[in-house]
C-alpha cells in the first residue's frame, strides 16, 4: 500500500521528481539548492534521506519487520546502506537504536 510520496521511491524515481520539480519551477538547480539549504537548513538530498530514515524509525518501532524490509520499504538500496545513513543521522545502528525502544513480545 503506497501511502506517500516516499514510500518505495527508488533513487531514479527520487530525481526524477526533483527534476520534475526544478523544471516547474523553472530554476536551474544549483539557485534551488542554495535556496533550499537556507531556507530548511540541508540540502535537499539530504532532507530526503533524513526523511527517510525518520520513516524507517516509525517502522521500526510499529512493526517486526527485518531492517532489510524496512530499508526497502523507505527506497534505500539496502540493509547496509540503511544502515550507514542511520548512523549518519541518528548516531547508532538502527539495531540498537531498535533494541533500546522496542520491548521484547511474547
Amino acid at each position: 500500500m503506497n501511502t506517500g510520496p516516499m514510500q518505495s521511491s527508488t533513487g531514479a524515481e527520487v530525481l526524477q521528481r526533483a527534476g520534475a520539480i526544478l523544471e516547474t519551477a523553472q530554476r536551474p538547480a544549483k539557485p534551488f539548492n542554495v535556496a533550499f539549504r537556507n531556507r530548511i537548513g540541508q540540502s535537499p538530498h539530504d532532507y530526503i534521506l533524513q526523511r527517510r530514515v525518520e520513516r524507517a524509525q516509525g517502522l521500526m518501532l510499529a512493526s517486526d519487520k527485518t531492517l532489510a524490509e524496512i530499508a526497502d520499504e523507505c527506497g534505500l538500496a539496502d540493509q547496509s546502506h540503511f544502515t550507514r545513513l542511520f548512523r549518519r543521522f541518528v548516531g547508532e545502528s538502527p539495531a540498537a537504536w531498535r533494541r533500546a525502544r522496542v520491548t521484547p513480545r511474547e
